[in-house]
């Protein structure tokens, strides 16, 4: 008689569980917030800018991280050329201000592991798909500004750089 295959999970046949993360919670939202900050400060420069670019920004950003060679329990290299973008399009400029505004946060509260980042960035992308009103809309971008608005935020490095050379792009040059 044949042996059955058995389940991975240990000899209960249980599959083992990771507990889920919540993203909102106080150790990551120092991250969410400098990465929004750099959202709105692109919005700033560029007040054509709509939900869904800042959604597929994020989501490009995830696709990216997603293909790194990184151990689980290591940092992601936020120097990597995967993460160069420079200010040519608009969703260019997006991921360039987001990935300032987490090596700010990197500097200041520590590295994130590699799946805690890109878990920041769904959360965020998860954001932005509760609260826009459609491609063409504003939703989350409104509520967000309005928010950090209320919030003192505090730029610096890499993302004030980033700023600064947004305020030098006319309105409807990207």
């Amino acid at each position: 008689m044949a042996k059955r295959k058995r389940k991975p999970g240990g000899s209960s046949g249980k599959p083992v569980l990771k507990p889920i993360k919540d993203y909102r919670d106080d150790p990551y939202v120092p991250y969410i917030f400098r990465a929004e900050r750099g959202i709105v400060s692109v919005w700033d420069a560029v007040p054509d800018i709509r939900d869904g670019d800042v959604r597929q920004a994020l989501r490009r950003l995830i696709k990216i991280a997603q293909g790194l060679d990184s151990a689980e329990d290591e940092p992601p290299n936020l120097q990597d050329s995967s993460f160069e973008f420079g200010f040519d399009d608009r969703h260019d400029v997006l991921c360039t201000a987001i990935m300032a505004g987490l090596q700010d946060a990197f500097e200041e509260y520590g590295p994130l592991i590699l799946e805690d980042m890109i878990g920041v960035l769904k959360q965020i992308n998860y954001s932005v798909g509760n609260l826009n009103t459609g491609m063409h809309q504003q939703g989350y971008l409104r509520f967000v500004s309005g928010f950090l608005d209320e919030a003192e935020g505090k730029t610096s490095g890499f993302l004030r750089m980033v700023i600064e050379r947004l305020a030098k792009i006319k309105p409807g040059e990207l």
